[in-house]
């Protein structure tokens, strides 16, 4: 298997370890919420072990977010690299990459080892029959920004109705603290917790959320300037470039599961695109 291919093989198992560690991200993330919600109604004991527990958990869960923004940025770089080197025919630094590659986990390296044996590479760009290094690489980032935008959007719907349904919790939630706080002021700092916790994973859920709609918002807008950019306007091909990078490490990747979920519609969609059918 070629470089091109290992490059391809590397980013992809990157954005599935992300997407794994963002999973355990999200259950942490959920019993803290259900070790809030008991300590609304607990008391004594209960109530500082609960309280402790939720924020136990949310420290672990901001961990995983680590660890998962790490595996995100480093599949980044590698996949900006990969689509230069098909585009140009050569890394653009052979030096930045062997330290990026330095940084991969043990199980990323096996799993692009299991794949390589297996000669699977998920990825595939539908590339015309182009010839200049630029007009491969304005193909690969246009159909990238098509498939991303509607992507995005379905990622920002998803989060939205958690938002809001979270955010609904923690408004009535509160209802039922006051008569509980009332008969026992003696535990109105541990619950304090729930309101702390309660409001830091509604602010990065909001975040992300706005993340996924400014992004999708850029996809468009550069899918509709790369169908008329001049294949050998170089300073506004880089521009574009540097919008698009920007635009993918504002926001996690897409979840395998919405990918999986629509990808045919999408590819249907761009391929009756490329060949100019209504």
């Amino acid at each position: 298997m070629n470089s091109q291919n290992d490059l391809d093989l590397y980013y992809d198992a990157l954005f599935k370890e992300g997407n794994k560690h963002n999973i355990n991200k999200n259950i942490f993330s959920i019993f803290t919420v259900i070790f809030l919600l008991f300590a609304v109604f607990a008391n004594g004991y209960f109530l500082y072990s609960s309280s402790l527990l939720a924020i136990f958990c949310q420290l672990i869960s901001w961990y995983w977010s680590y660890r998962a923004k790490n595996s995100y940025m480093l599949a980044h770089d590698l996949q900006k690299i990969a689509m230069l080197e098909k585009a140009y025919g050569e890394v653009p630094s052979v030096f930045d990459l062997s330290h990026q590659k330095a940084n991969i986990s043990l199980w990323v390296s096996k799993l692009v080892k299991n794949n390589i044996n297996k000669q699977d590479n998920p990825i595939k760009y539908s590339i015309k029959d182009e010839t200049s290094s630029e007009s491969k690489l304005i193909s690969m980032l246009q159909e990238n920004s098509y498939f991303n935008h509607h992507l995005y959007e379905k990622c920002f719907i998803r989060y939205r109705a958690f938002l809001l349904i979270f955010f609904s919790l923690v408004l009535i939630i509160p209802l039922f603290m006051i008569p509980v706080l009332a008969n026992d002021p003696n535990y109105s700092l541990p619950r304090l917790a729930f309101v702390v916790l309660s409001w830091s994973i509604i602010f990065e859920s909001m975040e992300t959320t706005l993340n996924y709609r400014f992004a999708a918002k850029v996809m468009l807008e550069l899918d509709n300037q790369f169908s008329r950019i001049k294949k050998d306007n170089n300073p506004a091909m880089l521009d574009l470039f540097s919008k698009y990078d920007m635009a993918k490490r504002m926001c996690p990747p897409i979840s395998e599961r919405i990918y999986k979920k629509y990808r045919d519609i999408l590819n249907e969609g761009w391929n009756r695109r490329n060949l100019k059918l209504p």
